[in-house]
């Protein structure tokens, strides 16, 4: 399908403010104590759209950091076209919205007695609990976190400490040395990021480093998300630059030596940068709320736990059908703001809850592509809209607008 740009940039809004707002006005009369787990993309936009829609309604966040680092738009920032605070969202929106704001790391959660415990101490309770807290991951032999945090950076979150770290790495790499990425197997965070980083990489290099390369691992049989744009990307936009290899798997890390075992033979680097297979955040196992050893089940219609009552989780530890994004993590959080605001209510919630999907991914230091695809609930379970499923090639108009996309959702679930 191909959709004109104008019509593209009218959809993208619509999706991030309006497609999920609640069926009446009935949510103003709710009334009760919501805990929001997590200040991500779906935690901080369940919180503030509790705000808006039942403004009764109590909301507590628990969050230790101050700020927002966005993954969203922070490959850009490896090959200089942005700097790190561009990435940077303070809490103080939210806060000024009348949330309360705990600095502090929930470490345990009584599912029965509806009560969330702080590293800090203390308890906090709630009628309803919205878990946020993203991902976690599975490292490898030879890779522990101490090691991924130091050695071998993911940059796959904390981005405010990982980014700058991988970014350093490649700016002291001599000319003529390799970027080596590995790809998980899905589902991970963010389907095209691993080859968008790729990219970013190699405009560096082409730029600052002609002699180098990089070298992508992908553990799936293929490019998972807009593989011809990314296959052209390799083959044609980066000839001679980047190297992909599919159906390669991690078997062990060596990272002091910068070099990994594979299903394919050893891999030496310049500096390696492993993505390790990812799971629920680790809330959500000392919850008790992962139902298929990593992934946590919920009802498709309120994104409520199907491991507990009066528990919804929003973002990438869920294992809905909705791919692992920011955006789709945005949709999620106004989906379970409507329904927690018509359950306290004790209305019914809404019988056709839609989510929104965009992604933009950087190809070139001046060009972007995007692609959207929005679900809908069919037959109990969310399948993707036929008519909104559409991707562009990349373009100059498509890099400017994503700079604009990128601010209004971090607007929109932070502010």
């Amino acid at each position: 399908m191909t959709i004109s740009r104008r019509s593209f940039l009218k959809t993208a809004g619509a999706s991030v403010s309006v497609a999920l707002l609640p069926l009446s006005l009935r949510a103003q009369n709710a009334a009760g104590r919501v805990v929001v787990i997590g200040a991500g993309f779906g935690g901080g936009t369940a919180a503030k759209y509790l705000r808006l829609w039942s403004p009764r309604v109590q909301v507590t966040v628990i969050e230790p950091a101050a700020s927002y680092y966005s993954c969203v738009l922070s490959n850009v920032y490896y090959p200089g076209v942005i700097e790190l605070d561009f990435l940077q969202t303070p809490y103080t929106g939210l806060a000024g919205r009348g949330i309360e704001m705990i600095r502090d790391t929930a470490v345990h959660v009584d599912t029965g007695a509806h009560q969330v415990s702080l590293a800090g101490g203390g308890t906090v309770s709630y009628d309803k609990l919205v878990v946020a807290p993203g991902i976690d991951f599975l490292f490898p032999p030879g890779l522990d976190k101490q090691a991924a945090s130091t050695l071998v950076p993911h940059a796959w979150n904390n981005v405010r400490e990982q980014a700058p770290l991988l970014r350093s790495m490649l700016l002291a790499m001599p000319d003529g040395g390799t970027f080596v990425e590995t790809v998980p197997l899905a589902p991970y965070r963010c389907p095209p990021a691993p080859y968008e980083r790729a990219c970013m990489v190699a405009a560096y290099f082409r730029r600052a480093k002609p002699r180098s390369k990089v070298v992508i691992l992908d553990a799936n049989p293929g490019i998972v998300a807009k593989p011809g744009t990314f296959r052209q990307a390799f083959d044609v936009t980066y000839a001679g630059l980047v190297e992909y290899y599919p159906g390669v798997s991690v078997v062990s890390v060596h990272p002091e030596a910068r070099s990994i075992t594979t299903s394919a033979g050893t891999v030496q680097a310049g500096v390696l940068n492993v993505i390790p297979p990812q799971r629920a955040g680790e809330i959500a196992f000392a919850a008790g709320l992962v139902t298929d050893g990593r992934w946590v089940g919920v009802n498709s219609r309120t994104f409520e736990s199907t491991a507990a009552d009066d528990v919804f989780v929003v973002g990438d530890s869920n294992g809905s059908r909705a791919g692992k994004s920011g955006h789709f993590a945005n949709s999620e959080g106004k989906l379970v703001a409507s329904a927690i605001g018509a359950q306290l209510a004790g209305e019914p919630e809404n019988p056709t809850p839609m989510l929104s999907n965009v992604c933009f991914s950087a190809i070139t230091l001046e060009k972007a592509s995007w692609f959207t695809n929005h679900m809908a609930l069919s037959g109990g379970a969310l399948v993707a809209i036929p008519a909104s499923v559409a991707e562009s090639p990349p373009t100059t108009d498509n890099f400017e607008d994503m700079f604009g996309w990128a601010r209004n959702l971090w607007a929109d679930s932070l502010r």
